[in-house]
């Protein structure tokens, strides 16, 4: 059964704020489906008796992405909610009187974390939005009052040179949680910030992944360190180890991060040696570089994974190499995140044309073509021609030679 659902079937009437194009236009009903609405009126409220297991039920089902960089579904627990809801809700001071405004997408685990179980968790409100736009999100502010928001960092750029803030009331927020997507939060841009709204604290959220159900850091607003993801949570082991001997590093030495704490996940769903892989005698290797300071702050530097994270979304090579052998004119295609000053990342496709196809298309057919097929933060934005592709003795394509070629 396929249900849909439409961006306007929860909006006002008349919205308050700015509202995106597709709230705007009429709902569209496909053959074959389903109507959300439609289905819930014809049901009673009120939630039926249910017996959970914390630590044995499955809550969540979050798709990531692993050593192969094939999407998997991570297994979380109603447990594992709870204490990472519990975890950010008290490490980071929230208040029962503190209204939330919701932009980061809530479908991402982090997103949801602060945006809906945080709130939840301590009956707050929340402001959700649908996404960012500038004005909208003054608007919000200024209507709603929220003293608590949590951002990428590009947000509150976009905010600080918006043409006539320092005109508009921000002075509600108290607590900004920022995330270093897209550009990183520097102590110049905090102080921007806290110009821009009265003395808002901006400061890194925390360090997290999937697997953990994410927060596995926090900032202490007392000691904001910035450049930094801030110190372990509650009940949180945090260890630094050689990728190659997982022998343990010392402090201020760069190695993989592996994490314990309640929040770990189950495993891979349906995928046990993916499982083993990852999770070993209950400790995450997450495939992240990172280290710790002398005095106990945690510092992220980079993937080992081939993940591409672009805006803040994670982008697996496979799904976009895949689309792209759907052109007509693509024999082979490989894609690597190259460095973006506002995206943190993009996606660079290196693309092998068939012979009857060579001086045809050029790199911004394949560019706009994927445009069409693909989310704003998939489709690359550069597309390289290539004779053909490094690969290994069996055909498997070598996309850290690309990567390599792109750092010389």
């Amino acid at each position: 059964m396929i249900i849909l659902a439409h961006y306007a079937d929860m909006a006002p009437e008349k919205p308050d704020l700015p509202v995106p194009s597709e709230l705007k236009g009429e709902k569209r009903n496909f053959p074959g489906t389903h109507d959300f609405l439609e289905i819930t009126s014809g049901y009673e409220t009120g939630i039926p008796p249910l017996e959970v297991d914390l630590w044995d039920d499955v809550a969540l089902m979050v798709y990531t992405s692993g050593t192969t960089g094939l999407p998997k579904g991570a297994m979380l627990t109603y447990g594992n909610a709870l204490f990472k809801t519990a975890a950010a809700y008290h490490a980071n001071g929230v208040r029962p009187e503190d209204v939330a405004l919701a932009v980061m997408p809530i479908f991402h685990i982090a997103g949801m974390v602060m945006g809906v179980n945080m709130p939840a968790y301590g009956a707050n409100t929340t402001v959700l939005l649908t996404r960012f736009d500038p004005e909208a999100v003054l608007k919000a502010i200024e209507t709603y009052r929220p003293s608590l928001w949590n951002s990428a960092a590009p947000m509150n750029a976009a905010l600080i040179n918006y043409p006539g803030v320092e005109k508009r009331d921000l002075s509600s927020l108290r607590t900004n949680l920022c995330t270093s997507f897209g550009i990183q939060l520097t102590e110049e841009l905090a102080s921007a910030w806290a110009e821009v709204t009265g003395g808002c604290q901006l400061y890194e959220a925390a360090y997290g992944l999937s697997e953990t159900h994410t927060c596995d850091t926090f900032m202490p607003r007392d000691r904001v360190r910035y450049g930094s993801c801030g110190i372990p949570t509650y009940d949180t082991d945090v260890r630094i180890v050689d990728p190659e001997t997982g022998e343990d590093l010392p402090p201020g030495k760069q190695g993989e991060i592996v994490i314990r704490n309640p929040g770990v996940f189950k495993g891979y769903w349906q995928k046990p040696e993916a499982t083993m892989d990852t999770l070993r005698d209950g400790w995450v290797f997450t495939g992240d570089m990172g280290r710790i300071s002398e005095d106990g702050y945690f510092y992220f530097d980079g993937r080992l994974k081939e993940m591409i994270k672009a805006s803040g979304y994670s982008v697996f090579p496979e799904e976009v190499e895949t689309m792209l052998l759907r052109h007509p004119a693509v024999a082979q295609a490989a894609v690597v995140g190259v460095p973006d000053p506002v995206r943190g990342e993009s996606v660079k496709a290196f693309v092998v044309l068939k012979p009857e196809y060579a001086g045809k298309v050029r790199e911004e057919d394949i560019i706009a073509w994927s445009k069409e097929r693909m989310a704003a933060y998939k489709y690359p934005r550069q597309v390289e021609f290539r004779e053909s592709l490094p690969a290994t003795s069996t055909g498997k394509v070598l996309r850290r030679l690309l990567k390599e070629e792109g750092r010389n």
